[in-house]
């Protein structure tokens, strides 16, 4: 025994405890929406992300309503935050709601001013609006701080292609790695634009992007095709998109 029992029961009873509420918890953890509901119910304004996850969780079950309104709890307990607001605006643009979506991204650049992430989406938001040099000088921005984020490139590519500047487009989409989730969108734009020019510089282009996956030969034969028959060429490359994805 000994001399001080006293730091040998505290912590005794300090396992107990933490076995017993983690044994509560696995109880509540049949799925993340009962798991994160008790969890800000017990720690309701401590931290953003357990009610960012109950807003996730909200939106996965479709009730979009419950996600509104707990990413706007999650914002409102740490404002700095930027996902918070980037998730909130995708429910708005699931559900045709456009302009609070925008208005959403706007609120959280305000907080948040050099914050890529925000940068992107809102960028990639105004691109889909039309409003091009708006979304230029947020895009610029992004690409000044962080050149090789996924998201901005994405956004980037976007922005060339609504521009008209396709060989810019295809430069920086073809940048997003392979890796990223960012990348098989990019790839649906690259194809797009291939499919709009064909021409034998897009070939080209598509066969420098496509030669890690084994698929010269296919190349090859949309190549011959082009011009041709380009109906066949088309489908061709579109084959490819499995090689991308």
């Amino acid at each position: 025994m000994p001399r001080n029992p006293l730091p040998v029961l505290a912590l005794l009873v300090c396992c107990t405890l933490l076995s017993l509420q983690s044994a509560r918890y696995k109880q509540v953890w049949r799925n993340d929406l009962d798991f994160w509901s008790t969890i800000v119910e017990e720690f309701p304004t401590q931290a953003a992300m357990p009610i960012d996850n109950l807003a996730n969780a909200h939106a996965v079950a479709g009730d979009y309503e419950r996600a509104i309104s707990s990413y706007r709890r999650s914002i409102a307990v740490q404002p700095s935050q930027a996902l918070p607001y980037i998730n909130l605006a995708g429910i708005y643009d699931f559900t045709d709601k456009s302009e609070q979506a925008l208005a959403v991204l706007n609120e959280g650049l305000a907080i948040n001013p050099d914050n890529t992430a925000l940068l992107s989406r809102t960028g990639r938001a105004l691109v889909e609006r039309g409003e091009l040099n708006a979304a230029q000088v947020l895009l610029e921005r992004a690409l000044s701080l962080n050149p090789d984020l996924p998201d901005t490139l994405l956004s980037a590519g976007m922005l060339h292609q609504r521009a008209g500047r396709l060989k810019a487009a295809l430069q920086v989409l073809a940048r997003v790695p392979p890796s990223m989730p960012q990348h098989y969108q990019a790839n649906l734009q690259i194809l797009e634009i291939l499919m709009s020019q064909q021409s034998e510089f897009a070939i080209a282009q598509l066969m420098e992007m496509v030669k890690v996956c084994g698929a010269t030969r296919q190349l090859e034969q949309a190549r011959q095709l082009l011009g041709r028959q380009p109906h066949r060429a088309e489908r061709r490359l579109i084959n490819l998109q499995e090689c991308w994805a």
